[in-house]
């Protein structure tokens, strides 16, 4: 993959051996910018309120710069409710910030613009005839549609429904008919209430629309099959699938919802949780022929203030959906609940008779944006029916499933496998190995009958290491070492045994070299006619030493994806997705306990978008630990890939490349894989000696985990 920029346009460009094609257009969908009147001030009592209008205007910068073909906006254009007399100024001040976006804008009315929802116990006055004039004079119809290359586009009005008004009446029946004349068409809806959080059948709460108006709208999702619904108000991000329609709510560009920090299992955010900057962004949707991928563009609160110059910005890597790209890749081990359901404390303000049930959908969002594919889930979660349902959804994302299990599998639960097996890539059975030569004819009955591959991992415990003459420690991990080559192949020439498996199951401990440990296990089970999983661990051997340096972290992440790549017939699952910051083996992970990205979920992203493409044709080379950090190498017909990987600073005009066969290339880049950024790099023969720079009168220097392409 490469990046093009055009008239100050970024693009993905997709290179001679990647699989992902360019999108027939892209729209951008905003929500909740919450305009105040006055530049620094705000009726809100909360500081993130007042910064409004300069996160706002930040926003129309990174549109400006992305270039979508149109933008919509769902609603809360501005804050002042529409009975107060702030409400005009504001509208103005909207105007003003929204003058300078370059795309078209396309608006529709929230409940800050034209009242609140039908209810007696709303915070605000209800949606009234004189609410929604006030808006149609300022901003517009408040419902309307459009097409787009072959696409209806259908902007709603949902503070109507169950008003009893007779514009309700009137967008029902237009609704309807608009539906029925498009219903050839790929449809896109919007509202600024969604229709719910969690499930169809919750009651109703301040963030959903309630009966009969809301089995209407989901009837018809069903009945024309909508591809996507899109939603506001919620300030916070939530996906469901209901029936073929993708549903989603989107975070708002100004502030988070406090009362959704109760998601997280720790400490609130800045201002308790409503300045969370991690949770602010939009969405820019990239439509294919057949499909399209919802990308969350994080803001992390940034503004801009009036005539604030901004540098231009430099080429960045744009990264793929999960449901864009083709490659597996790096998978991922869930070790925290991912679907659970949490009740919220009713808040006082919005919802206080209630308790509103939620769920957390933000690891789910991480994982798009990484572009992160194999998830590694226990058996628990595919017997969870709640938890299955989200796995049907992710799959039609793009998402591949690794099952685990302890011992082998009791008769309900083969029931289960077999009934869900559309949703599995492979099952892991993990076993106390010294019982292994018992189990080999169950596991070939295991095997016919689920029809999926199975893996066969090793039960290791402390009472292992004291026999091996390792220091006594209470732990239970799994998975063989990649120097068990003896015990992997006296197994397999037991009777039976190679019909009883498909492959083996490796730990790779903090300790391990990850460029040379797997690609010698993976040869040695290739010998075997065997695949080969593997999984990669960020924490210490030592369960009481936390691993929280998120430098050796990325770096670490940097080599498993790498690997992962070049070595397609392996499984490379990484372990952990989001910190352990408590209890056994404390480490860091690609997100935090918010599920914010860390640096690690950055390289990811990046490394991921940059070498993804070319993961078929792509080998390793050599590694090598330098002053400063460690450089490895990968190797294509077309292009040799440096990643360097530095401790703090790594000088790299200072390493003799061509002794690692890097040739002489006037066409080089280097890609921080932390920001995202490339830049040009020279590369060429001084004194003998191979040297680049990016600029002939200063060294170049990492300091962050970086990608260095050479086209050969």
């Amino acid at each position: 993959m490469g990046i093009e920029k055009q008239n100050n346009t970024i693009k993905t460009t997709t290179s001679q051996t990647g699989t992902v094609s360019e999108p027939i257009f892209t729209f951008a969908v905003i929500t909740d910018g919450h305009i105040n009147p006055e530049e620094d001030q705000s009726s809100s009592p909360w500081e993130s309120n007042h910064m409004a209008n300069g996160r706002n205007r930040y926003v129309v910068h990174m549109l400006n710069r992305l270039r979508p073909d149109f933008v919509i906006h769902m609603g809360d254009l501005i804050h002042p409710v529409p009975s107060l007399p702030s409400y005009t100024t504001a509208a103005k001040r909207f105007h003003d910030i929204y003058r300078q976006l370059d795309s078209p804008l396309h608006l529709m009315s929230g409940n800050h613009d034209v009242g609140d929802k039908p209810s007696s116990w709303t915070p605000a006055e209800v949606v009234n005839d004189a609410f929604l004039a006030q808006f149609e004079k300022h901003f517009g119809r408040f419902y309307s549609s459009f097409d787009h290359q072959r696409c209806h586009f259908i902007l709603l009005n949902s503070q109507l429904f169950n008003s009893g008004l007779k514009e309700e009446e009137a967008q029902r029946c237009w609704l309807e008919e608009d539906l029925a004349k498009n219903r050839h068409n790929r449809i896109f809806m919007f509202t600024h209430y969604p229709p719910y959080i969690t499930s169809p059948g919750e009651e109703e709460n301040y963030d959903n629309l309630s009966e009969p108006a809301r089995s209407w709208l989901l009837g018809l999702l069903v009945q024309y099959k909508v591809e996507a619904l899109f939603s506001g108000h919620v300030h916070s991000f939530f996906f469901n699938l209901h029936g073929v329609t993708d549903c989603y709510v989107l975070p708002s560009i100004t502030f988070f919802r406090h009362d959704y920090s109760e998601l997280f299992r720790v400490g609130a955010a800045e201002e308790h949780g409503r300045n969370d900057l991690g949770k602010f962004g939009f969405f820019l949707v990239k439509v294919y022929q057949k499909s399209y991928a919802a990308h969350c563009i994080r803001t992390w609160g940034k503004t801009l203030a009036i005539d604030e110059a901004v540098e231009p910005e430099k080429d960045q890597i744009t990264g793929f959906h999960t449901s864009e790209k083709s490659w597996p890749g790096l998978g991922i081990d869930m070790r925290h609940p991912w679907a659970e359901i949490t009740d919220l404390p009713y808040s006082g303000a919005l919802d206080e008779f209630l308790r509103k049930k939620v769920r957390n959908d933000y690891p789910l969002l991480a994982l798009w944006e990484m572009g992160a594919k194999r998830l590694r889930l226990p058996w628990h979660d595919l017997t969870d029916e709640r938890t299955r349902e989200r796995m049907v959804g992710m799959k039609k994302m793009g998402h591949r499933f690794h099952l685990f299990i302890y011992d082998l599998p009791p008769p309900q639960l083969l029931e289960a496998l077999g009934n869900h097996r559309e949703l599995l890539e492979s099952i892991e059975i993990i076993i106390p190995w010294g019982k292994a030569p018992q189990y080999i004819e169950q596991l070939i009955q295991i095997r016919k009958q689920l029809n999926l591959p199975i893996y066969l991992s090793k039960l290791r415990s402390s009472a292992d290491v004291e026999k091996e003459g390792g220091r006594f420690k209470h732990f239970i991990k799994h998975g063989f070492r990649t120097n068990e080559r003896n015990v992997i192949e006296d197994f397999f020439r037991l009777n039976g045994a190679s019909s009883a498996l498909d492959g083996f199951v490796f730990r790779i401990d903090r300790s391990a070299e990850i460029f040379s440990d797997i690609p010698a296990a993976v040869n040695m089970t290739h010998n075997l006619g065997l695949g080969a999983q593997f999984l990669v661990a960020l924490a210490n051997e030592n369960p009481a030493l936390a691993e929280n340096n998120d430098q050796a972290n990325a770096n670490r992440v940097a080599e498993a994806l790498a690997v992962s790549l070049a070595l397609s017939q392996a499984t490379v699952i990484l372990d952990t997705f989001a910190d352990m910051d408590r209890g056994y083996f404390p480490r860091s992970g690609l997100v935090d306990r918010r599920y914010n990205p860390r640096l690690a979920a950055d390289v990811y992203r990046n490394l991921n978008a940059q070498l993804g493409p070319h993961s078929k044709k792509l080998t390793i080379g050599e590694t090598q630990k330098v002053s400063g950090g460690k450089i490895c190498t990968l190797k294509s017909s077309e292009c040799i890939w440096v990643l360097a990987l530095p401790d703090n600073e790594l000088c790299l005009s200072q390493l003799d490349m061509a002794a690692m066969g890097v040739p002489e290339s006037k066409n080089a880049s280097c890609s921080d894989l932390a920001s995202g950024r490339n830049s040009g790099i020279q590369w060429q023969k001084e004194n003998d000696r191979h040297q680049f720079d990016h600029n002939p009168n200063s060294s170049l220097i990492v300091t962050a985990p970086s990608l260095l392409r050479f086209v050969i």
